[in-house]
């Protein structure tokens, strides 16, 4: 058991003395892998805030095998890595450089690719410069097709705008509203392809007038006429809010142009609340009227009666016509009675009470008796006196 401990710890010691391996002398040992690399961008002119592709690719020309390669990629700083298509990829030492480690041998005649995509960040100015290098533990016989490099140029780019504007503030439940949209190129660039995408927030689109435009899954997607450096194009949309109880509807918008790129993205998007509310009626206020009163009426003021008192009756005269006034009032009543006090037929007519005046007598009767009473002498003497005897 010692005796194998103190072998291994010699060979520990043989290999630090050695030092780190070298790579391979290409000769009839080992054969030579002449390696080469190249790299492209896609476009070839790069546009400020949109993406640009680099193609890698690599090839071992032989005669013999590339021992565990390793290629090394820089891209210059105003490109930002989105993607890389090769899982052995990983960061190197910057933020612009990515290492693909091959765990394994490559063939001669073996080739291999990795495809990286970035953007273009909006600030950039160019050229932006790319470099690939590859390397293998192997000698390669020319190493001049070991490193590539690639230059591509950034345009200026347009400046395009979006604003957003409504006429109604708020919406009812279920109702319609109208949403502008006001799409401008700043330049300096002509913009033949402009999109406008739209996401509509809790409200359903209806139509579009000023663009092309189509509703898929919950967007609505407007292709805008070309656009010439310092032009505008507006679009009017309709939505309909829902039935349902929410707060707001509305929609966010951005602009952005197929192939030519934007300088300054931070006016490319904008966004629009409407409030839902239902519609507020006017306060229907009555026409003014006159208080209704009820009429009042005049108080009836019966018309002035004399006074009944139960004075004795005055003396009638010789010319005067008794009448009702002249009958005492106690007598009314008894005079309708048969042997009342009044009555023809009972007591003494010939006072001429108010039942005496209903016989057949009647009134005419008892006046005629009380004036033939009440004769002075000489009313007596104008009669004739007969004589009984």
């Amino acid at each position: 058991m010692g005796r194998l401990v103190v072998m291994v710890v010699a060979g520990l010691v043989c290999l630090i003395a050695a030092g780190a391996p070298h790579a391979a002398r290409a000769d009839a040992r080992w054969g030579g892998a002449d390696l080469g690399v190249e790299i492209t961008a896609s476009p070839r002119t790069a546009q400020p805030g949109q993406p640009v592709v680099y193609d890698v690719r690599v090839r071992n020309h032989g005669p013999g095998d590339a021992v565990l390669p390793v290629l090394t990629i820089r891209l210059p700083r105003d490109v930002k890595i989105i993607n890389v298509n090769v899982g052995e990829c990983g960061p190197g030492r910057g933020t612009g450089e990515v290492v693909c480690r091959t765990p394994r041998d490559v063939h001669a005649s073996g080739t291999g690719q990795v495809v990286i995509t970035g953007l273009v960040r909006p600030t950039a100015h160019g050229p932006l410069r790319a470099q690939a290098e590859l390397t293998s533990q192997i000698a390669d016989p020319h190493p001049e097709n070991n490193t590539a490099e690639v230059v591509t140029p950034v345009a200026e780019g347009a400046d395009l705008a979006v604003r957003l504007a409504s006429v109604a503030r708020t919406a009812p439940p279920g109702g319609r509203f109208a949403i502008t949209a006001t799409v401008s190129n700043l330049g300096p660039k002509t913009v033949r392809d402009a999109y406008v995408f739209l996401e509509p927030r809790r409200a359903r689109f209806v139509s579009a007038v000023g663009a092309r435009c189509q509703e898929a899954a919950g967007f609505v997607g407007c292709a805008l006429p070309l656009m010439s450096a310092g032009t505008r194009s507006l679009i009017e949309l309709t939505f309909q809010a829902p039935r349902r109880a929410v707060d707001t509807v509305g929609a966010r918008a951005t602009v952005y142009g197929g192939k030519v790129g934007d300088p300054r993205p931070a006016n490319n998007s904008a966004s629009m609340r409407i409030a839902v509310a239902p519609a507020v009626k006017p306060a229907v206020t009555p026409a003014a009227r006159p208080a209704v009163t009820p009429d009042v009426k005049p108080a009836v003021t019966p018309a002035a009666r004399p006074a009944v008192t139960s004075e004795a009756a005055p003396e009638v005269g010789p010319d005067a016509s008794p009448g009702l006034g002249a009958v005492p009032a106690e007598s009314v009543g008894d005079a309708d009675r048969i042997g009342g006090p009044g009555h023809a037929l009972g007591g003494d007519a010939r006072r001429g009470t108010a039942g005496g005046e209903h016989h057949a007598g009647g009134r005419r009767h008892a006046a005629e008796q009380d004036q033939s009473h009440q004769r002075g002498p000489d009313d007596q003497r104008r009669k004739p006196v007969h004589s009984h005897t």
